[in-house]
Parts: C-alpha cells; structure tokens; sequence
C-alpha cells in the first residue's frame, strides 16, 4: 500500500529519499524487500552493494579459519567497507577496532585496510574459539566479552540489532557467492 510519493506505508509511514542517478531506487527496494518477506523468500542484496577488498577478505578468513562471508558481512555492518571509518566511541577502520584491541591484535595502523582485516578477524576467530557460538562472538566483537556472556536476553538492544543484521548480511554474501 503506498501513501504519498517517495513514501511507503506499512502500518506506519516510511520516508525514503530520492535515488541519485545510476542508483537503486530505495523505495522499490523497500517494495521489493516486503514483498519476499511475506513470502518468505531471501531478499538479494542491493544492487550497487560491493564487497570493497575481497582478496583481502578471503585471505585472512582463510588464515583465521573464518568463512569470507562471516568476515564480509562483519566488515560491511561495522564500516560499510570504508577503511578509514571512524566512530562515534573511537574506533577505526574497516572492522571498527578500538585503539587498544588495535595493538593488541598487532594493528600498527588500523587505517591499513590489509592490517584491519586481519586484526579484526583474528578478534572475531578469537572470539568464536572463546564462546563456540557465532552469534555470541559476534555480541562480543559489538558490545565486549562481558556483556556477551550474560546471554542474547541482556543484550543492549543495539547489540541484538548488530547480530541481526551481520548474521543477514552473511547469508546474502554467502547465497551470492561474495565474496
């Protein structure tokens, strides 16, 4: 059901921006998207989504015993593949490091988007060999170990939504074979 131009209505009025040229446009994507949920189908990633550095992605999944997918998808929900990303509570890079995780993973320069990624995911395969569980490493990776080991239930709502969202990230990516 649609309301006014540029909007979507779904029980609540949803805004969507114009698309620029050569872009999806995000309403029919918002179109496109409900409608293989309500059938239950996967929904493809946007088009125009790339993995940014994928040889570099699949080289260090290989040498941390990670799936590229997992590493691909942490990557887009952490930096959006922007290797010099930088957030609100510091922390750099393609894979979103804190300073001193940084260092201690070995990460001299976590704008280096080949140190990045092989800091992160020695952090993530870490993390994995700590916990056995990928959606409670990737709770560690988000919120810290601490607060991971309390279990999905006292998990910061943010925390539940970065979860969510890597853990679809990473089917799309390894459903359409990317990296």
């Amino acid at each position: 059901m649609t309301g006014a131009p540029g909007a979507l209505v779904v029980g609540l009025l949803v805004a969507a921006p114009a698309a620029a040229a050569g872009e999806a446009d995000p309403l029919e994507l918002a179109r496109a998207r409900l409608e293989h949920i309500a059938r239950g189908v996967w929904v493809l990633p946007p088009r125009g989504v790339r993995v940014r550095y994928p040889r570099e992605i699949r080289a260090a999944a290989r040498r941390n015993g990670l799936s590229p997918s997992l590493l691909a998808a942490l990557v887009r929900a952490e930096s959006d593949f922007n290797p010099y990303a930088v957030s609100s509570k510091g922390a750099l890079g393609l894979g979103q490091l804190m300073p001193a995780t940084a260092r201690e993973l070995g990460v001299a320069d976590p704008f280096d988007a080949v140190q990045n990624l092989n800091g992160s995911a020695r952090h993530l395969a870490s993390l994995l060999g700590r916990f056995g569980d990928v959606s409670t490493s990737l709770a560690a990776y988000h919120a810290g170990p601490r607060r991971a080991r309390r279990g999905r239930n006292a998990w910061p709502r943010e925390t539940r939504v970065y979860v969510a969202r890597v853990l679809e990230f990473e089917r799309d990516f390894r459903r359409h074979g990317v990296p």
